[in-house]
């Protein structure tokens, strides 16, 4: 399936919801989609948001600093750290427990 195909397919979910979204969206750093599918699926979900809440499961941290409002990072089920991305990225119980003791 070719990029916009697929975007569109992807979008039309946001435009039919009313209030919430959800998006499992591991796809945005899976293989086969490239940096320029990931930038159009991020401005999708930033233009379908308003007035919707969005929960997305994601790891590019990238993506996740350009739309989440807020964060909530769990480990093993359980709920780390929650709050503005900015403060959650900064966190040393994030920075150890996903990058390691040693970097912390």
């Amino acid at each position: 399936m070719d990029t916009e195909r697929r975007l569109i397919s992807s979008g039309s979910p946001f435009e039919q919801a009313e209030h919430a979204l959800q998006n499992i969206s591991k796809a945005l750093g899976s293989v086969g989609m490239g940096l320029e599918d990931v930038d159009r699926t991020v401005a999708l979900i930033d233009r379908v948001r308003a007035g919707r809440t969005v929960v997305m499961v994601e790891h590019n941290m990238s993506v996740v600093g350009s739309l989440a409002d807020t964060v909530t990072v769990l480990q093993r089920g359980r709920v780390l750290v929650e709050g503005p991305y900015e403060t959650v990225r900064a966190d040393p119980r994030v920075i150890e427990a996903y990058l390691g003791a040693d970097v912390a």
